[in-house]
Order: structure tokens, then sequence, then C-alpha cells
């Protein structure tokens, strides 16, 4: 058994490898990262324009009662309230939330009511 020669890796096999694995490792984990991150702002994007939708269409209907919307994973509360005692002037409250309740956005507007 001298003079057998066993095949394997030099150091620097095993450093060079190394070095790539972890460079695997810290870009999937940027990308797992930016991911979640987008995730929750384009929820905040749709829940944004649902609500513009429905501001629009209370408005041109003139359909001033509170009532609530669902869309998908979406629940938007709409309420509506007289302004401080001002004649004709109605607060319109827009509330988003996800079907297990956490809060998405919020949105008030002024409406004058003819």
């Amino acid at each position: 058994m001298v003079g057998v020669k066993v095949a394997g890796s030099s150091l620097i096999e095993v450093i060079i490898a190394s070095v790539i694995i972890t460079a695997v490792f810290v870009l999937a984990s940027l990308i797992f990262i930016n991911v979640t991150r987008t995730s929750a702002g384009t929820v905040k994007l749709r829940a944004a324009l649902i609500i513009e939708d429905l501001s629009i269409k209370t408005k041109e209907s003139k359909e001033f009662v509170s009532k609530s919307y669902a869309f998908d994973n979406i629940i938007v509360e709409r309420s509506i309230d007289a302004y401080e005692g001002v004649p004709g002037l109605v607060q319109i409250k827009f509330q988003a939330r996800t079907v297990g309740n956490d809060f998405i956005l919020e949105r008030k507007e002024l409406v004058y009511v003819e």
C-alpha cells in the first residue's frame, strides 16, 4: 500500500467551493427579502386602487350609505358620517383590511352633498 495515491480535493478547491456556495445563499436571501417586501407593497397598492374606484363610484351614484365590500383577500368598509354638524358636508371613510382583519389602508374624504 505504499505508493497508492488517493484522489481528493485540494484546499484551494474546497475554499473556492465554499465561497461559491456562500455567494449563492446570500443572493437567494436578498431575493427572498425583496420579494417579501414587494408583496406587502402590492397588496397596499391594490387596496388603494380599489378604494379609489369605490370613491369615484360613490360620488357618481350619490350612494352615501355605509357599506362593506369584499375583493378576493381584501375587505373594504365604507362609512359615511356628517362632518362636524356642517349641513350638506359628509365625511366618507374607507378602511381596507385583509380577510384576517389586518389593517392595510385608510382614506378619508369630505364631500359636499346637495
